[in-house]
């Protein structure tokens, strides 16, 4: 996977399975986490209290918003990244009430770069 560093190689031990407030805390550490059940999808959290020119914003949406309002500079606050591994992204991923209650949470041991 391109963009990324893994800490493991191919002879990969099962994973030690964890709980939602666990699992966080590794993404706060900059960890990629994923679920048993998820197939190919993995979660991390976005960097946030991110100061960026509104003419510099990413997002079409939120770009035309902040300038409708004309402001400046917006302030990113940090957020869900859920990924699968062909490279599709979903920013802003809520965790379900299925997700926060499951103990089948794993760090992949993958940090993006």
């Amino acid at each position: 996977m391109s963009g990324y560093q893994s800490s493991v190689g191919s002879d990969q031990v099962a994973p030690d399975y964890l709980r939602f407030e666990d699992a966080l805390k590794n993404m706060r550490n900059g960890w990629l986490v994923t679920r048993a059940s998820w197939v190919e999808k993995a979660v991390c959290l976005g960097e946030g209290n991110l100061a960026v020119p509104a003419s510099a914003l990413w997002n079409q949406h939120s770009k035309a918003l902040a300038e409708s309002f004309s402001v400046k500079t917006a302030v990113v606050s940090q957020y869900f990244i859920q990924l699968n591994l062909r490279g599709a992204i979903q920013m802003g991923w809520t965790p379900t009430q299925e997700d926060l209650l499951a103990e089948d949470w794993f760090v992949m041991h993958i940090k993006p770069t």
